[in-house]
């Protein structure tokens, strides 16, 4: 398991930064306005970081290869309109490529203001991905890019990555895009995403990948769609904490104090039914839920349809939303806890929730992954980490 240090916690969130979102502009470019929401997949075929080399490519380079790849995978499945890939290189941020445009995202990609008309976007099986590229690189996102073209669900032992060489902003991270995607050489390097997380991961995960190594590309459906369908479901309530805790949470039911006290500033019913999604070394996190859900976040995408689906391993989205509604970019809640909710008490439960001291130690989840929402490492008990809180 990952040691999750006070210094790792800050390196995460540096990765993961958002940046600016820039000029306050509507510029409409780069195509038209469809009828449905925009189409986003993951590639069914994958290839090196030579883009040239990828049998799609039609004979072009660079990102001219990845938009070539994307087209001819979404033609291949009657696809209709125009796709690009969702790539970065040195003269141009996919954020401006998407827009058909050449460019930073810092220089409005070369417009009087930054241009926001692309998107929303779908998955292929028919549920929303994001909205609006403006709320897409500020953490708007539903579920995560796991269908590719054919609508096939793409993940299975092994979670796909895709090459991106670009930051959680939209913009290119020098020196990781596979030398502006003509490179299969095992010593360059490129950031990828994770089809297992959400918001930010999805494009630039916790790590970067040789350019040697297979891996897939992002496809997004250009110009801008009409709204999205909607992606509301009833049931009961969950979210990551918008606070932050030490260690000593005063057990396993001063942890669900403070999952209700903050359910009841935001206004949520049944508040004072919240329990914190935690283990101790001699109760599961599984068995402190006595009702069978189903569960939604507070934007209404559901987590799990039952108990069963909870722990199945897999979520169908992250809870990155916190109680009051916003998308946390990043960020591990306490929880010594199995994804299937059972215990997992090798690196501590900070004393079953009663320690603060740096000597004691607590498991850890990621809020922004569907895989290893529950168990991402474990960190010293005088870290201030966050809950996950489920209406019971």
């Amino acid at each position: 398991m990952r040691k999750i240090s006070k210094l790792m916690m800050a390196f995460i969130a540096l990765s993961f930064a958002l940046a600016a979102c820039g000029g306050g502009g509507s510029t409409a470019v780069g195509g038209g306005t469809t009828t449905s929401a925009n189409k986003v997949f993951i590639t069914s075929v994958s290839g090196t970081g030579n883009l040239s080399s990828w049998t799609d490519s039609g004979g072009k380079t660079g990102v001219a290869a990845g938009d070539a790849i994307c087209q001819t995978r979404a033609s291949a499945v009657g696809l209709s309109g125009t796709y690009k890939a969702w790539l970065s290189d040195a003269t141009t941020d996919a954020y401006c490529h998407i827009f058909n445009l050449t460019g930073t995202k810092t220089n409005n990609c070369g417009q009087a203001s930054l241009p926001i008309a692309a998107g929303p976007w779908v998955r292929t099986d028919g549920f929303p991905f994001s909205k609006t590229i403006d709320e897409l690189v500020n953490g708007v996102i539903y579920a995560p890019l796991v269908y590719d073209e054919i609508g096939t669900f793409s993940a299975t032992s092994t979670w796909p990555r895709m090459f991106t060489g670009t930051t959680s902003s939209g913009t290119l991270q020098p020196g990781l895009s596979c030398s502006d995607w003509t490179s299969a050489a095992p010593t360059d390097n490129a950031f990828v995403g994770f089809s297992d997380y959400t918001t930010a991961a999805w494009t630039s995960g916790p790590q970067s990948s040789d350019c040697n190594t297979s891996r897939r590309l992002a496809c997004f459906q250009t110009g801008a769609g009409a709204p999205l369908p909607d992606h509301s479901t009833p049931g009961k309530k969950v979210f990551i904490s918008s606070a932050f805790y030490n260690g000593n949470l005063g057990g396993p039911t001063g942890a669900n104090t403070k999952c209700q006290t903050l359910a009841a500033a935001a206004g949520l019913a049944n508040s004072g039914n919240f329990k914190a999604w935690l283990s101790t070394t001699t109760v599961d996190a599984k068995d402190r839920l006595t009702s069978n859900g189903p569960w939604v976040r507070v934007d209404g995408v559901k987590i799990a349809d039952n108990k069963t689906d909870l722990i199945d391993g897999t979520l169908f989205t992250a809870i990155n939303v916190t109680e009051t509604g916003a998308y946390v970019t990043n960020s591990s809640p306490w929880t010594s806890t199995n994804p299937n909710g059972t215990k997992n008490t090798a690196n501590g439960t900070c004393i079953d929730w009663s320690s603060s001291l740096n000597a004691d130690h607590g498991g850890a989840g990621m809020v922004n992954s569907v895989r290893e929402w529950s168990l991402y490492g474990y960190g010293a008990c005088d870290l201030l980490l966050r809950l996950y809180c489920f209406e019971d």
